[in-house]
């Protein structure tokens, strides 16, 4: 729903123009886990992230991108993770490098991406761990 607009304008002495809206905020999801559940919730249908795929789009909607994350995130403290660690991504910009990312972050790991162009270098792996 888009609201009218309402701006409260405040003019400086030095000529400054200070717009602020005159609407309340809604309220803010603290972390990327309650965002996603809240939207998941407000809207499951709708696309969340897509990629080009052949010919056509792959599309991830948020109540099957929420499932994934937390089957990510699930499977990401299966392998001994504890929030704090690391967990590098090497890979180039994806659907599934973003949904990792937000598995990452929904259990408290700290998501490292590096572009797959690092993977190239010669002598270059030891620096990446």
């Amino acid at each position: 729903m888009t609201l009218p607009h309402k701006i409260d304008i405040e003019t400086r002495s030095d000529g400054a123009l200070i717009l602020r809206s005159a609407h309340p905020l809604d309220p803010v999801a603290a972390t990327t886990a309650e965002w996603l559940h809240q939207w998941s919730a407000k809207t499951p249908d709708a696309v969340f992230i897509a990629e080009r795929s052949g010919a056509g789009w792959r599309e991830v909607r948020y109540a099957e991108a929420l499932g994934m994350v937390q089957a990510l995130a699930g499977w990401l403290l299966a392998q001994g993770l504890v929030p704090g660690d690391r967990v590098l991504i090497l890979s180039g910009n994806s659907v599934d490098h973003g949904l990792l990312a937000l598995a990452a972050q929904y259990v408290g790991l700290v998501a490292v991406p590096v572009a797959e162009q690092y993977a190239l270098i010669p002598g270059a792996h030891y620096r990446l761990i």
